[in-house]
């Protein structure tokens, strides 16, 4: 099969007087690869931030001839990946032609590239009603609510999609009401959802009750990334009813570069020494403090589910890290954390925190990576023990 793509390639290649891509060669000179049930399938599996194609990305030109070759076979393509290439709405409709026909598709990933709405237009028009797609991912584009609100389209049609990411994107609130609306009304199989920077510039907290509906009614979901949305104690108030009333799975919760002060922290203390799912919180980049880092460490100590906790850049000194030192030493099921980056340790928090690494059995990292500031001062700027299957834990 791939021999034949191949041939084809670099026939329309030759007419077209267009250069071959090499990934594109490696890929169809490759083994070829069989399904769980024998059969041999193909994927468009040619990212631009591999290291041999950083310099060579895939141009909106080079998918006429790429597309074309691999219509023949388009029933046996299970995946795309052409993530950080240099793909806009004109690469976006070819690979639109493709996936009409492509019924056994199951990933889509083009996050990283230059598509904007008339693109996201094309994709969902061409992946409405795919029974086996499970995972999109159009982070890091120029979709706007135009583009967005065709994407959504997809949580009513398509009834096993498990995965959407579409953070660092153009819309604002009315594309993501429109997501929370599908999610609350008529979707029930997401489990993964990426919603980081939207592009609202003053945010109104009590927007965040549409995220919280959406918890009430769609009780499946178990990773959710928002980054970036200025949420402050009152959106974190909102968000945390909810969820502790009313989601029992959610695994990974990604609150990182908000406006989260120990208000808020009190909030997300209570959920987190109830819930009895949750594996991974990120609450790096916030405004914690120490007084929010004293009323975290309640809830460590109560919590039997976290694996990993992030709290990165908050600027705790050593009186708050003292105290969460203390929550964890309480804590028998986190494995890993991150205080490293405007976090000061003190004698006394960096004397607990080996203590207490040193009590886990640390045998994957050095209990301690320091660096020294120009001042010739030490201090600690990442403290991490190890983390098993690291990518369950991580959104993005």
């Amino acid at each position: 099969m791939k021999t034949t793509i191949l041939t084809r390639y670099k026939g329309l290649s030759e007419k077209t007087k267009m250069t071959n891509c090499q990934q594109v060669l490696e890929y169809l000179e490759s083994k070829a690869e069989l399904n769980g049930a024998g059969q041999e399938v193909v994927r468009l599996d040619m990212p631009g931030n591999h290291t041999y194609n950083f310099n060579r990305r895939l141009r909106d030109e080079d998918m006429e001839p790429i597309c074309i070759s691999f219509m023949s076979y388009v029933v046996n393509l299970v995946s795309i990946n052409l993530s950080y290439n240099k793909l806009t709405d004109k690469g976006a409709v070819k690979i639109a032609k493709l996936l009409e026909f492509a019924e056994n598709i199951s990933e889509v990933n083009l996050m990283g590239n230059h598509i904007g709405d008339d693109g996201c237009e094309k994709l969902s028009s061409c992946l409405k009603g795919k029974l086996f797609l499970q995972s999109l991912n159009l982070n890091s584009n120029k979709m706007g609510n135009t583009g967005l609100l065709q994407i959504n389209e997809l949580l009513y049609t398509n009834s096993n999609l498990v995965k959407l990411d579409i953070g660092s994107n153009l819309y604002d609130w009315d594309g993501l009401i429109a997501i929370t609306t599908a999610l609350k009304h008529s979707n029930s199989s997401l489990e993964v959802l990426n919603v980081d920077d939207p592009a609202y510039k003053i945010q109104d907290q009590d927007f965040f009750s549409h995220f919280g509906m959406m918890f009430r009614t769609n009780t499946g979901i178990k990773k959710i990334s928002m980054k970036l949305h200025k949420m402050r104690f009152e959106g974190v108030q909102i968000l945390t009813h909810y969820l502790k009333n009313y989601n029992e799975v959610l695994q990974v919760l990604d609150l990182s570069c908000n406006q989260i002060c120990f208000q808020g922290v009190k909030h997300i203390t209570e959920y987190i020494a109830e819930t009895k799912s949750l594996k991974s919180i990120n609450l790096s980049s916030n405004c914690m403090h120490d007084q929010g880092a004293k009323i975290l460490a309640k809830g460590i100590a109560l919590n039997e589910s976290l694996v990993h906790v992030d709290l990165t850049s908050n600027t705790i000194t050593d009186d708050g890290l003292c105290k969460l030192a203390e929550g964890f030493m309480q804590n028998n099921s986190i494995k890993s954390l991150k205080l490293f980056w405007n976090n000061c340790f003190g004698t006394e928090s960096i004397s607990l925190f080996y203590n207490y690494l040193k009590s886990k059995g640390n045998e994957f990292y050095p209990d301690f990576v320091i660096y020294v500031d120009v001042t010739g001062e030490m201090m600690i700027a990442y403290l991490e023990a190890y983390i098993p299957n690291e990518k369950d834990y991580l959104v993005c």
